[in-house]
């Protein structure tokens, strides 16, 4: 096989570098304090306000809230620890990461996917994925297979909107298996955490 030109060759590093370098960034703006109580009252207002407006949303103890959080959180830990990973051998001939700074290395990369991944999750519940609980609920379907349908309806759409409007991928199917089923994944966590139903027996207390 003939050896790339030499500016393919830098463009990939390139590439390879800047990738991590603009999410640990973003990363550390969504750590600034500004940020995060930016988000917290996103949350908050949503939560409240989805809680209080939507028929039945009361019906489903606050502590089950906290509890589906803390349970999504768990899932987000996991997703993120598998996608951070990295072997030592390709860490050090692809990422040029000296073997004594490999451990620190991939410290840094969970942390920064890992806050991404937590904005992202927590924001979305509150702004999503809870109001579409309580509306179940108040439909009396708040199950944990409809929860899960519903969250599959609402990653084709986020997924729609990313190859519309912001990031189209190259690989459309990866990007769906890949979105589809780390929201599956939430879904389920939340669901756990939140000690809902497999199946429905009217509404919650």
């Amino acid at each position: 096989m003939a050896a790339c030109k030499p500016t393919i060759c830098q463009l990939k590093s390139q590439l390879i570098q800047v990738r991590p370098m603009e999410s640990a960034m973003f990363a550390g703006l969504l750590l600034h304090p500004y940020a995060i109580a930016i988000a917290l009252t996103v949350v908050v207002v949503a939560s409240v306000a989805s809680y209080y407006l939507i028929p039945s949303a009361m019906l489903i103890a606050p502590m089950r809230l906290v509890g589906g959080y803390l349970g999504a959180l768990v899932i987000t830990t996991a997703i993120c620890a598998a996608i951070s990973y990295v072997s030592p051998h390709e860490a050090e001939t692809v990422w040029k990461v000296p073997p004594e700074n490999y451990w620190s290395a991939l410290g840094r990369q969970f942390l920064t996917s890992f806050v991404i991944f937590c904005y992202a999750a927590v924001l979305g519940i509150a702004v999503v994925g809870a109001p579409a609980i309580f509306l179940l609920n108040w439909k009396r379907r708040a199950t944990i297979p409809w929860v899960i349908g519903v969250s599959v309806l609402i990653s084709l759409l986020a997924v729609v909107l990313l190859e519309s409007f912001l990031a189209p991928s190259r690989n459309v199917l990866q990007t769906i298996g890949f979105i589809t089923g780390a929201h599956v994944l939430l879904a389920l966590g939340f669901c756990i955490g939140a000690r809902l139903p497999w199946r429905s027996s009217g509404a919650m207390a």
